[in-house]
């Protein structure tokens, strides 16, 4: 990450170190065992935007590693020193933050990914949004903008809305944008021949698309054909339309685009009307399909709810975990069953867990708490014999006889042994 590009790179070169800004935005840090994080300069807090700490330098040196804020006894945070060192609303973000209970090595991950893996889709969605950073967007604007919401809110295939922020990006291979690459060398439109072939032009602006637009069945019919960009005509769209007839447009905006495309590639053009028509019979599939789809769901979840008891083979066991979560106690209540092959319990766990404020990790918490019963009823009397030397002094060995405190999982065992057989 640190290398120099050189006095005579080559292309190849050129290219991997160019990219090394998305490289060290979208690399971050995650905890394991904290040797190789600094706690100040790496980026290792699951807060954006900076994912790194902005608490001042205190109590502990500038350079101290991550590790110095775990329990490594507990395996959790240290509470006292990271409520001494941070600010509060860091602090909070720390300790909700989950340790591996095994010590695993620190690792870098690529953050805009929810697995962490690197694809050039998360890193071109980053590099757009670094770029309306560098052009002065304010967060405030960004919230209060919710033209792109209403775009994949939109009940229409998935396809359409892809379309549509395509477009909304000017990212349509419209003639202005093939020039601009030096794709090709003129810019006019195919259709007309009287404008360049912008994304505006090629949608709303030219007599192609007007044959559409003009239509008795459109609902823009009497609208200007003149706007600035597409975000302004959208905003006409968002205030003007029905939700209904905004997810017809956009539909039919795809139809204008791939009515464009059989002209120039097949030198054919649907009718208008059949747009139309078409357009409406592709929306009512949708829904419908979309319908069915919910209700098969619903169906599936009633007979998840009536599943029952089955019983088990000999020799195994059924465990049961769940975890409830309270965001406003930042709270999470962990409940375990472990039952035998007759159904019978075993074992019943009733435990908490602080400062947990995501659902996934409340889940894994009370997943991993119930694995370590498991192992506990599977070796019981090897877990007495642990739990017990805690209490003495020094080493113990019995030969040829057991303390009294195992007799009891040895008997189970035994008689567990003997069914088997």
């Amino acid at each position: 990450m640190e290398a120099k590009l050189g006095s005579q790179p080559s292309l190849v070169w050129r290219s991997i170190w160019s990219a090394r800004t998305i490289l060290k935005e979208g690399l971050r840090w995650r905890v394991g065992d904290g040797n190789e994080i600094k706690i100040w300069g790496s980026k290792w807090l699951t807060s954006p935007t900076s994912y790194a700490v902005q608490s001042p330098v205190k109590v502990l040196q500038e350079d101290t590693k991550v590790e110095e804020l775990i329990d490594t006894q507990k395996g959790e945070w240290d509470e006292a020193k990271t409520r001494e060192i941070f600010v509060t609303e860091e602090t909070e973000i720390i300790l909700s933050m989950p340790l591996s209970g095994r010590g695993t090595k620190d690792r870098l991950v690529w953050g805009p990914s929810h697995k962490g893996l690197f694809s050039v889709r998360s890193a071109y969605f980053l590099q757009l949004e670094l770029r309306g950073r560098n052009q002065g967007e304010s967060s405030l604007e960004e919230k209060r903008d919710d033209r792109w919401n209403r775009m994949w809110d939109l009940k229409v295939p998935g396809v359409t809305k892809l379309f549509i922020w395509r477009v909304a990006n000017n990212l349509l291979p419209t003639k202005e944008n093939l020039y601009k690459r030096k794709v090709i060398e003129e810019k006019m439109c195919p259709l007309c021949d009287a404008e360049e072939e912008t994304i505006m032009h090629a949608l709303w602006e030219c007599p192609a698309a007007n044959n559409l637009w003009g239509n008795n069945e459109s609902c823009v019919k009497k609208w200007a054909r003149f706007e600035l960009n597409f975000m302004t005509l959208w905003e006409k769209f968002m205030d003007r339309l029905t939700k209904d007839q905004l997810e017809e447009m956009v539909v039919l905006l795809r139809k204008v685009w791939l009515r464009r495309n059989d002209w120039v590639f097949e030198k054919r053009m649907a009718c208008p009307k059949n747009s139309f028509s078409a357009t409406k019979a592709a929306l009512h599939e949708f829904r419908v399909s979309q319908l069915v789809s919910n209700q098969n769901k619903m169906v599936h979840k009633t007979d998840t709810e009536r599943v029952k008891w089955e019983k088990l083979e000999r020799g195994f066991v059924k465990v049961n975990w769940d975890a409830y979560l309270d965001l406003k106690r930042k709270k999470t209540g962990i409940g375990i069953m472990i039952r035998d092959e007759q159904g019978e319990a075993m074992v019943t766990v009733c435990d908490q867990k602080l400062n947990v404020v995501e659902a996934a990790v409340a889940e894994s918490y009370a997943l991993r708490k119930a694995v370590e019963f498991v192992s506990r009823v599977k070796n019981m009397a090897a877990h007495s014999l642990a739990k017990k030397a805690l209490v003495m002094e020094g080493e113990q060995v019995w030969i040829e006889e057991v303390p009294g405190f195992i007799v009891g999982c040895l008997k189970n065992d035994k008689d567990v042994t003997q069914e088997d057989e």
